[in-house]
């Protein structure tokens, strides 16, 4: 599996040829448990406006384990790139008590929100302590 680029990790550059990837790229993009069933998928980016770097991606997952009609925001660095089956891997698992956004909540500028959401999936934050 590879990680998105991130300080550490395998470049996606390295595998793919390139550094960067167009959002319409991602958007879209199956999202698959562990076991290799999908299970959801990419549907937008949500960019932090100050430093540019992509804070979530939010993901649907219909009626999966009883989730439905929410989108979740995932950080970007929770996210595995599978080349194999071409889609993002994820914890399953993490979603049932996962924060949500309602579908017609595509964006959320709450700092406070922010950090729930960091924190409940214990990734390491993009923005200066």
């Amino acid at each position: 599996m590879i990680t998105p680029d991130q300080p550490g990790s395998t470049p996606q550059s390295a595998v793919t040829g390139h550094a960067t990837i167009t959002a319409n790229r991602v958007e879209g993009t199956t999202v698959y448990n562990k076991q290799g069933e999908k299970i959801g998928k990419v549907e937008d980016l949500m960019i932090d406006k100050a430093s540019g770097q992509v804070r979530c991606v939010t993901a649907s997952f219909g009626a999966f384990m009883g989730l439905g009609g929410d989108l979740y925001p995932i950080p970007w660095s929770m996210l595995d790139y599978d080349t194999e089956v071409g889609g993002y891997v994820i914890d399953e698992v993490r979603l049932k008590d996962a924060p949500s956004l309602k579908l017609d909540q595509r964006s959320q500028d709450d700092l406070l929100w922010r950090d729930e959401v960091f924190k409940y999936w214990m990734a390491q934050p993009y923005w200066p302590a």
